[in-house]
């Protein structure tokens, strides 16, 4: 049996017991209980309130999983109304925190995060188990950050981090500081958070964006070696995540912007052989071409220099090279012609209308080339005409 038959097998089993106390007057208000729950569970937020109605004047769990379900429709006013009412009616601290902490989550979503403030820190003070504190720790730093409170958000997360390492939460309380103080531009802190999350936590969901964190703290920071080497970790730590190849993309930025080109080359082609299908990829696509043209551009200069000083044999031999190393770019298109020219230059009228029909073979079906090609085509056809006919009839 799959896993997944499995689960399903004990999720049947589990309501069928909860039917069955349904059915028994003495176990009737748990078996609602647990089938809202249930229903909850399985994404049935309207068969789930539907079982926990009956209760609300005898329970207060009830009011907690009709709140719960409401939110789970995105009846945000609706839930807050009916979590508000049942906090009145709750006689304990823990039961309260309880409905805090749903009204905390209700206030999130409707992005009143003044409110949300205000209930997860009324969790806090209600003295719940260590799992709630830790969750409502980190949802009261969310809030104060999404009020602009950077400093209390950071004392939040600090304070989760401190008392409460083994809970989930965690390793994006640690992240959430990092970013707080690479906003701030304080970058020594923040690394020491990236650092904090990935060395810690290095399976963590968390764990990519903070490598990718702490490679741009060492930027900042001038610091290279650290940066290429962060971003080199994170590709061979997560190649699957999105951080991967946008890490490469960076590395290779910078190097293309420090002018050291052959070094963003290598860069860029791992980019679009890594992840061939992504937007990183195009870009670095298009980058590639574009150092490919400026690349077969300095050759191809080089080349015409020495033809410019009568040098055209080495000129031809530099202008092959350009051929060779970078195709359908536009100084190859030019470098077919100009080996044509050279020769024309030399008085090797054969050797040029040779080079004149290999560059109409080459240029052939590429329209962006059609000048050169016409080039090609009508110099070809004039020593044909004025030097070939000669040299035949002698």
């Amino acid at each position: 049996m799959s896993a997944c038959a499995q689960t399903l097998g004990d999720s049947g089993r589990m309501e069928a017991v909860y039917r069955a106390m349904v059915d028994n007057e003495a176990t009737r208000v748990e078996g609602l209980l647990g089938l809202g729950q249930w229903y909850l569970d399985q994404d049935e937020a309207a068969q789930a309130a539907a079982q926990v109605r009956p209760l609300l004047a005898q329970e207060d769990r009830a009011w907690l999983l009709l709140g719960r379900a409401l939110m789970a429709e995105d009846s945000l006013a609706a839930a807050r109304a009916v979590l508000e009412e049942g906090l009145a009616q709750t006689l304990t601290p823990e039961k309260a925190a309880e409905f805090h902490f749903e009204l905390g989550s209700v206030a999130l979503g409707e992005r009143d995060y003044e409110a949300a403030a205000r209930a997860f820190g009324a969790v806090l003070e209600g003295g719940p188990r260590r799992a709630m504190r830790a969750a409502a720790l980190f949802y009261l730093g969310h809030s104060l950050q999404a009020r602009g409170e950077r400093a209390a958000a950071q004392a939040a997360f600090a304070e989760l981090a401190a008392a409460y390492p083994d809970q989930p939460q965690v390793s994006e309380a640690e992240l959430l500081v990092g970013e707080l103080y690479y906003e701030e531009e304080e970058y020594e802190r923040a690394l020491a958070s990236y650092e904090r999350v990935f060395d810690t936590y290095p399976h963590s969901k968390d764990a990519p964006e903070a490598l990718y964190g702490a490679a741009w703290c060492q930027l900042e920071l001038e610091r290279i070696e650290p940066m290429r080497d962060l971003f080199l970790r994170l590709v061979l730590e997560h190649p699957q995540h999105e951080r991967a190849h946008q890490g490469l993309m960076h590395i290779g930025d910078y190097y293309y912007n420090g002018h050291q080109f052959l070094k963003a080359s290598r860069l860029y082609e791992q980019v679009v052989e890594r992840f061939p299908e992504t937007a990183e990829a195009l870009q670095a696509r298009q980058l590639l071409a574009y150092l490919a043209d400026a690349k077969a551009d300095s050759l191809y200069t080089e080349g015409m220099a020495l033809y410019d000083q009568g040098e055209f044999v080495r000129a031809i031999a530099v202008l092959e090279e350009v051929i060779e190393r970078y195709p359908n770019t536009p100084s190859e298109a030019a470098a077919w012609c100009n080996i044509g020219v050279s020769y024309y230059q030399m008085d090797n009228w054969r050797l040029a209308a040779l080079a004149y029909e290999e560059a109409i073979s080459a240029l052939e079906g590429r329209e962006e080339e059609w000048r050169a090609l016409e080039f090609a085509r009508s110099n070809r056809e004039m020593i044909g005409r004025m030097y070939l006919g000669e040299v035949a009839a002698e």
